[in-house]
């Protein structure tokens, strides 16, 4: 995720419900008091399928899709800093030239 503060909000919505091991739909829990970068976090990761709610306002945390989510996000962040990389080669390489 290229921006820290949302990675974080995302952690700790994500911690929460690992703490309080609302891991399905049985133990499904509410998660009053975010912030609102955690509020906007929540609805993205419910719109991905990593949260779901099992009822109004209860959540809980689908581990093996998070899992996955959070692979994902490492793979575009190694290629975004292999792109950098590449256009960084190309800029001193051009820059070299007469």
């Amino acid at each position: 995720m290229p921006f820290p503060h949302l990675a974080a909000a995302r952690r700790r919505v994500v911690r929460r419900l690992e703490q309080a091991g609302a891991v399905s739909p049985e133990t499904a829990m509410p998660l009053a008091g975010l912030r609102g970068l955690e509020r906007g976090r929540l609805r993205h990761l419910v719109t991905m399928g990593v949260i779901h709610e099992a009822a109004p306002e209860r959540y809980w945390l689908d581990e093996i899709r998070y899992a996955e989510y959070a692979n994902h996000l490492r793979r575009m962040a190694i290629l975004a800093v292999i792109a950098v990389f590449v256009a960084l080669f190309f800029v001193v390489e051009l820059a070299g030239r007469p």
